[in-house]
């Protein structure tokens, strides 16, 4: 079991320097901060699994993650994260099944935040929430066009 603990001033400058945060307040950052806490996880350790529920959002403070897919047998691996790398990013809007498998590489200090911060920030600062979403937006836009460049290279 990974470990866990509250809060740290490392999960703090984490969040304040993510893109996923650029252009929130000081009050909505605070309010996010309140519900996320840091886990460590140690190396070859099962981080989520493809198809459960996508309740938290990952931020890689330290260490590495695979994110993985298994079909017919195998087993592709579709990128890696390090510092700064954030995923579980599509569950915080649909709550549906993971669409892969994240597994820590190496040990692997993670800031973990439940989607109810999103919920709690869109009651209390809605402008924030927004700005969260539409940086969330261009995230995943990056991520498609870079899905794009790889099939268009497949012959």
């Amino acid at each position: 079991m990974p470990a866990q603990g509250a809060f740290t001033s490392g999960m703090r400058e984490m969040i304040r320097s993510v893109p996923l945060f650029a252009g929130v307040s000081t009050a909505g950052l605070q309010l996010l901060e309140q519900h996320a806490r840091e886990s460590v996880v140690p190396a070859g350790h099962l981080v989520v699994q493809e198809g459960d529920p996508g309740k938290h959002l990952f931020f890689v403070e330290q260490g590495t993650v695979r994110i993985y897919k298994e079909g017919r047998g195998k087993e592709r691996e579709l990128a890696r994260m390090t510092e700064g790398g954030l995923f579980g990013e599509m569950g915080i809007l649909d709550r549906d099944g993971r669409s892969a498998s994240v597994q820590a590489v190496t040990e692997t200090k993670l800031v973990v935040m439940g989607y109810v911060a999103f919920e709690v920030l869109a009651d209390h600062q809605p402008l924030d929430y927004a700005r969260v979403l539409e940086n969330l937006a261009r995230e995943l836009v990056v991520r498609l066009r870079q899905l794009d460049d790889r099939f268009s290279t497949i012959t």
